[in-house]
């Protein structure tokens, strides 16, 4: 890998900042842009459900193949707290007080 000695330096992240990571299959040292990164990142690792029935039981299979971090809103846009009960690492069941519609987010 290349040793990198002097660089300038810059307080702030653009989009086109570029960062050095070797390729998992070729080994290949690569630059990638920030930009690149984040929105592999987050197609890859990101589930939405929206659910447009009331229910207080919600059942998501989100084949993340993890236990993902969960936010659920409701369509008001206020955050819903109810018991997350992590089935396997590509099912969930959240439990609420309340029957109601939403979105729930995993990442």
């Amino acid at each position: 890998m290349a040793r990198i000695s002097t660089y300038d330096k810059d307080q702030v992240i653009q989009g086109t900042d570029k960062v050095i990571g070797t390729d998992g299959v070729t080994g290949e040292t690569l630059n990638y842009e920030i930009a690149d990164l984040a929105l592999t990142i987050s197609e890859e690792n990101t589930y939405v459900e929206n659910i447009t029935e009331n229910a207080s039981v919600w059942n998501l299979e989100h084949n993340l193949g993890r236990f993902p971090v969960v936010q659920v809103v409701d369509t008001a846009g206020s955050v819903v707290i109810g018991d997350i009960q992590y089935v396997d690492q590509n099912n969930i069941t959240i439990t609420f007080s309340a029957p109601f519609q939403g979105t729930a987010y995993l990442n």
